[in-house]
């Protein structure tokens, strides 16, 4: 078995070996009296490579000083057990490979499956380890080999087959080596049976993933949401888990990606109970550790990995608009979500673009390309000139896999001729009429932020104010207002805003404050501006932002206060006195 803590009691088992034989103590064991029986049995291979550093020391020499043998009755190749199970010195034999074999070595696999619940099952499952040899030779051809003879039921658990102990002297034996260490070829012609395909965190519902499908040697790998990507599909031939050619590597506490050296920081064992585990000690296991991939311990909760097998299906994606149609007076935008999904396959990138727009108008993406199962911003603008009537607009969705469509049906208007009406559009802009009119507030916490001012944050007029925030844990407040910006008009948003901070940071931003313009299906149409804890002040500061772009659409203005307390202090981002003015 392929444990490094076999590996002191070998070394000295070796050392006693030596003496014996110096002093002519050690002979070939007498077979052990009794009949031959036959007994269902699991088997599994190990060899040279499977030893760190690589060797072949055994934990009790028979017969042989290290690990070997030819498979004759007369020289019978090494085998590793529980010693309970079959005690050292026995011989038995294997008519799969037409080969004697003789107990010469401890397996802590074997005896956990003997004795308990081991990861084969157990207690009472007989499992031999059956030496295979590798020396001088290929060490992913050996380790590929010794994967290729282990069998397994279709449902993974472990297949018995017989094995004869106590064997008479005449079974038949076949020349062929177990694993040939010149050609690399294996009994049989054996192949190890490669799966590819995804590996999805039981606990977490997250995939195991290269970030950016990344061939770079040392890439960390982390979990993400489960896409069916290249950057997904790894291949796994029983010993080596792989990606790109690379290899998961345990060398570091994140397992990496790493050029296949073979090693035994790369030798991985995908077990029954849907666990991961290193070969060399069986202790390490792959978990999710907060969307990292690491070697923890078997305490861990989020340690077990169902296999997603590759999809053979084609790619494919479906196009809709959202809504599906628009009415505005010419000078003004229109806004719609395009939402693109997986419909088969995998998710690929699809490129968006439009025809049957008005004359003259502007018609864009953000962003221009998505992933499939992404969205993106439709924007068709117009101006004041632009001819009215009702146009169908194209949206086409390229990508690899092929072309769609959806449609999108604006109606412009005919612009007013009587010019804009100056006037200041936001219901209670001061929030002097308290949290019944005009705005809607929310709280994480449960509260509404209109509120009334207090001595320590006092409103900047009037007795009303939004008060975000400055609770000292985390919490997400928002107000927002709906309003209809009139086609030809100049429009600007106003606001007075005090920010005051205990966090200590000079660099860091735990709390930020964000000015938003949504659409009329809630989509961000842009992002006015931005504050947070390093833009602390003493007072109120007036700020504005130029919303003529939007004149003839319907909108919400949005103002967002976010509070993580993850640096220890806390920040108030205080509104007052808003407007909406046109001209």
């Amino acid at each position: 078995m392929k444990t490094p803590s076999r590996r002191l009691a070998t070394a000295f088992a070796a050392l006693c070996l030596g003496i014996g034989a110096a002093l002519g103590l050690i002979a070939a064991p007498a077979q052990a009296a009794g009949s031959a029986t036959t007994e269902q049995t699991f088997l599994t291979f190990y060899g040279w490579w499977d030893n760190t550093p690589p060797g072949g020391d055994i934990s009790y020499p028979q017969i042989h000083q290290t690990a070997g043998g030819t498979g004759t009755y007369s020289d019978p190749i090494t085998f590793a057990t529980d010693s309970s199970e079959q005690p050292p010195g026995t011989i038995v034999y294997v008519p799969r490979v037409g080969k004697y074999f003789i107990m010469e070595d401890g397996c802590e696999e074997c005896s956990a499956d003997w004795t308990g619940h081991g990861p084969n099952g157990g207690p009472n499952l007989r499992h031999l380890d059956l030496w295979l040899g590798g020396q001088n030779g290929s060490a992913f051809a050996a380790i590929e080999c010794e994967d290729a003879l282990t069998h397994y039921n279709a449902d993974n658990t472990p297949s018995m087959e017989p094995v004869i102990v106590n064997p008479p002297s005449s079974e038949p034996v076949t020349s062929e080596p177990i694993f040939n260490t010149s050609t690399g070829a294996c009994y049989g012609g054996a192949k190890p049976t490669i799966t590819v395909g995804q590996y999805k965190n039981v606990s977490t519902g997250k995939c195991m993933t290269d970030p950016n499908d990344s061939s770079t040697s040392g890439v960390l790998l982390v979990t993400a949401t489960c896409d069916n990507s290249a950057s997904q599909q790894f291949t796994f031939d029983g010993t080596f888990l792989q990606i790109n050619k690379l290899c998961a590597d345990y060398s570091t506490t994140q397992i990496s990606m790493k050029t296949c050296t073979a090693g035994p920081s790369q030798q991985w064992s995908y077990n029954t109970d849907l666990t991961f585990t290193d070969i060399q000690s069986g202790q390490k296991y792959i978990n999710d550790s907060s969307g990292k991939v690491k070697a923890g311990s078997s305490s861990s909760t989020t340690k077990t990995w169902t296999f997603i097998p590759a999809s053979t299906t084609s790619n494919d994606f479906s196009l809709a608009t959202s809504p599906a149609s628009a009415s505005i007076t010419a000078g003004g935008t229109a806004t719609a979500a395009v939402a693109t999904a997986v419909t088969s396959g995998g998710a690929e990138s699809v490129a968006l673009s439009a025809s049957g727009g008005p004359a003259g108008s502007t018609v864009t993406f953000t962003p221009a390309s998505v992933t499939s199962g992404g969205s993106s911003t439709l924007s068709v603008a117009t101006t004041s000139t632009t001819t009215a009537g009702t146009y169908t607009i194209t949206v086409t969705g390229t990508a690899a896999s092929g072309t769609h469509t959806a449609t999108y049906t604006l109606t412009v208007n005919p612009a007013s001729g009587g010019g804009c009406t100056a006037s200041q559009l936001l219901a209670n802009p001061g929030f002097e009429s308290g949290t019944a009119t005009g705005w809607t507030g929310t709280s994480t916490l449960g509260f509404n932020p209109i509120t009334t001012s207090t001595s320590g944050e006092p409103s900047h007029a009037g007795t009303w104010e939004a008060w975000f925030n400055g609770n000292a844990t985390a919490d997400t407040d928002t107000v927002a207002q709906k309003v209809t910006i009139p086609a030809g008009c100049t429009a600007t948003l106003s606001y007075w805003l005090h920010i005051d901070t205990t966090e200590s940071t000079s660099t860091a931003k735990p709390d930020t404050f964000t000015v938003q313009l949504l659409d009329s299906s809630g989509a961000v149409l842009a992002t006015l501006a931005g504050y947070s804890n390093l833009n602390k002040g003493t007072g109120y500061t007036q700020h504005s932002s130029d919303l003529s772009a939007y004149a003839g659409q319907s909108v919400t203005v949005k103002f967002t206060g976010t509070e993580t307390d993850k640096n220890g202090g806390t920040t108030s981002f205080v509104l007052d006195d808003t407007a909406l003015n046109v001209k």
